[in-house]
């Protein structure tokens, strides 16, 4: 039978980046930070950006907290991010 491990109530950022789990990059060399912790076996999720990427979800789901890290680990590495709309559109 499947098995999968039970998702933390919380994770702190640095401790998943402390986890064994594929680098920063995707196969096509472009970005893909770290969201956090999933899958069956609880273990570091990024999330490719090649060519984009699309954060759906019902209400309360997490869609900002899932951006709001993608953008905190998108600095870390150097990324511009802007989250002003008026910026976005220059």
């Amino acid at each position: 039978p499947l098995r999968i491990a039970p998702l933390p109530a919380s994770v702190r950022l640095d401790a998943v980046e402390a986890a064994p789990g594929p680098d920063g990059t995707s196969a096509g060399g472009a970005p893909s930070p770290l969201l956090g912790t999933g899958g069956s076996l609880a273990g570091p999720v990024r999330m490719p950006l090649d060519p984009a990427a699309l954060v759906v979800g019902p209400s309360s789901s997490g869609r900002t907290t899932a951006l709001r890290t993608l953008a905190t680990a998108l600095r870390s590495t150097g990324h511009d991010v802007r989250d002003d709309p008026a910026a976005v559109l220059e």
